[in-house]
């Protein structure tokens, strides 16, 4: 995987370390970004800030497992915990990049949540969750300040990402009802407009500046 910024790639994740890296999150202003160590066991997952030409820095977030995360507004991240079991429940957090004040926006009863993307506004944060019961797994937007969701698909989804001004977010999809492979879908976040824009095979799609 490489990293792309703002000024074109800025390096190879297999500089990072032992581990591969996934889900980079580069923060409003441009110039750090999260990465996360991408290893089997959740519980040996951690998050580094990177800020290129300075090096990384590994956080100390106060969870036990940790999926993918992305900036919230300055110092403030938003972060899924990762369920243990099939059964159990994920949840999505906010905390400091230093640990501080976590704080539990939404719960996935029998899920796995992940962070896909945080709105422009830094208002909403779009998740793909993965649950034990296939109707409940798809696309959902948390709403930061009071964690209500909004389901806009239901099925196997990769991480959703927002467009540069909000209207639109793009993920990877089987629906329910379908077999492989994962095509690239749009939707508005209230699911009206859902349309596939890509055939698969393809996972993680994102978009590019207009």
């Amino acid at each position: 995987m490489a990293v792309l910024g703002p000024t074109g790639l800025v390096r190879s994740s297999a500089a990072w370390g032992d581990a591969p890296a996934a889900c980079p999150a580069w923060d409003d202003r441009g110039d750090r970004f999260l990465l996360l160590d991408d290893v089997g066991d959740p519980g040996a997952r951690s998050f580094h800030l990177v800020e290129p030409g300075r090096g990384l820095e590994q956080l100390d977030l106060p969870f036990e497992s940790v999926g993918c995360g992305d900036f919230v507004a300055g110092d403030r991240l938003v972060v899924a915990e990762s369920a243990g079991e099939p059964d159990e429940d994920g949840a999505v957090w906010t905390v400091g990049i230093d640990g501080s004040d976590p704080e539990r926006v939404y719960t996935a009863e029998g899920c796995n949540p992940q962070v896909g993307g945080v709105d422009p506004a830094g208002e909403r944060v779009a998740i793909a969750q993965t649950c034990a019961d296939v109707v409940s797994s798809g696309v959902l937007v948390i709403d930061l300040a009071s964690g209500d969701a909004t389901r806009v698909v239901s099925g196997h989804a990769a991480l959703p990402t927002w467009s540069p001004f909000g209207r639109w977010l793009v993920f990877g999809l089987i629906p329910l009802g379908q077999r492989e492979p994962v095509g690239v879908w749009i939707a508005r976040e209230d699911g009206t407009g859902l349309r596939q824009a890509v055939e698969g095979p393809v996972s993680f799609p994102g978009w590019l500046p207009g």
